[in-house]
C-alpha cells in the first residue's frame, strides 16, 4: 500500500511543480546560463541601489535603519554573487542551491524594505524600477526552487536505488 502511494505521489507531484517526471536534474550548462542571468540581474540591482541616497532619506526623515538596510543588502548581494558562483561550479549539489536560495530570499527581503524607503524618501520612479527589477530576482528564485527539488528528487531516487538490496533488484 506505501508502495503504490509513493508511486502516486511521484507521478503526480512533479505535475503539480510544472516538471516532467523523466526530466530529472537540469543539465549542468543550463543551470550555469540560469545562474549567469541570476548574476546580471544582482548587478543591476546593485547599480540601481548606487542611486539610493540615504542622506535625502535623512532629510526627509528617514529612520536611521534604512542606512544599514541599505549596507545589509549590499553586502548580501555580495554573498549571493559568491554563493551563485560556487552552484555554477556544482550544479548538482543540493548545499550550495539551498545557500543560493537562501541568500536571493534575503536579498529580496531586505529590497522590498528598502523600495519603501525609497518610494517614500527618495524617488517613486526609481522605487518602480526596483519593482521591476525584484520581478525578475522572483522569476530567478523560483527556477533555482525547482532545480532544487529536481536535485532533491534525484539525490533521494539514488539513496533508494543503493539502499536496495540485491534480491530487491527484481521486484520493481
Amino acid at each position: 500500500m506505501i508502495r503504490r502511494i509513493a508511486i502516486v505521489v511521484s507521478l503526480f507531484l512533479p505535475a503539480v511543480f510544472g516538471q516532467a517526471s523523466d526530466t530529472g536534474v537540469t543539465a549542468a550548462w543550463d543551470v550555469r546560463t540560469q545562474i549567469r542571468t541570476q548574476v546580471a540581474h544582482i548587478k543591476d540591482l546593485e547599480a540601481l541601489l548606487r542611486k539610493a541616497e540615504p542622506n535625502m532619506w535623512a532629510e526627509n526623515g528617514a529612520p536611521d535603519a534604512y542606512v544599514s538596510q541599505l549596507r545589509s543588502a549590499k553586502t548580501s548581494m555580495e554573498q549571493l554573487v559568491v554563493a551563485a558562483d560556487t552552484l555554477a561550479r556544482d550544479p548538482e549539489k543540493l548545499q550550495p542551491a539551498l545557500e543560493t536560495y537562501f541568500q536571493m530570499e534575503h536579498v529580496e527581503f531586505l529590497l522590498g524594505s528598502l523600495r519603501e524607503a525609497i518610494r517614500k524618501y527618495q524617488s517613486p520612479e526609481l522605487a518602480d524600477r526596483l519593482t521591476q527589477l525584484l520581478g525578475q530576482s522572483t522569476v530567478d528564485r523560483n527556477r533555482l526552487r525547482q532545480q532544487i527539488r529536481d536535485v532533491a528528487q534525484n539525490m533521494s531516487r539514488s539513496s533508494r536505488l543503493s539502499m536496495r538490496r540485491p534480491s530487491d533488484a527484481g521486484r520493481l
